[in-house]
């Protein structure tokens, strides 16, 4: 912030600028520097204040054959240009917080990121044994787990 008051004041006063001492005071016999001194709250509110840009989620509601699944769609709303893509596929517990949230830090990055439902709407297992269960569904079947994962680039 010193670095950029100096600056500042140089800009405004050349030579004849207020300057600051070692002890980071503003040497006020200038009459430029009480100028300088009202923006300086300025200058700091607008360098701690947050973005407007704001990553924006919602669940998205698809299906695949009869099955409704239920993914997780994150991306910044002030990037309106194309941008890359990722999705993020669940553990065997299911789509859950972790995947979530790690689909809002892929968006505050910049990218589009979607957290796929690989097993369905609501179905999420609780305990290591489900999780087993409903896992071997899609292991013991490549291809139901491709075309899970095909239509999310749909």
């Amino acid at each position: 912030m010193k670095k950029l008051i100096s600056f500042l004041l140089m800009q405004l006063g050349g030579n004849n600028a207020p300057t600051i001492n070692r002890r980071e005071k503003i040497d006020t016999s200038n009459p430029k520097a009480s100028w300088l001194m009202a923006l300086v709250p300025l200058f700091l509110l607008l360098g701690s204040a947050p973005s407007l840009a704001e990553v924006r989620t919602q669940v998205v509601e698809y299906r695949q054959g009869d099955t409704v699944l239920e993914g997780y769609l994150a991306y910044d709303d002030e990037i309106t240009t194309q941008r890359p893509g990722v999705l993020v596929v669940h553990a065997w517990k299911g789509l859950g917080e972790n995947e979530k949230e790690r689909a809002k830090q892929l968006a505050e990055q910049g990218y589009v990121a979607f957290a796929a439902d690989i097993y369905g709407k609501g179905i999420r297992p609780k305990t290591s044994e489900e999780a087993a269960a409903q896992a071997k569904i899609y292991r013991s079947d490549r291809q139901l787990m491709r075309d899970c994962l095909r239509h999310q680039r749909s």
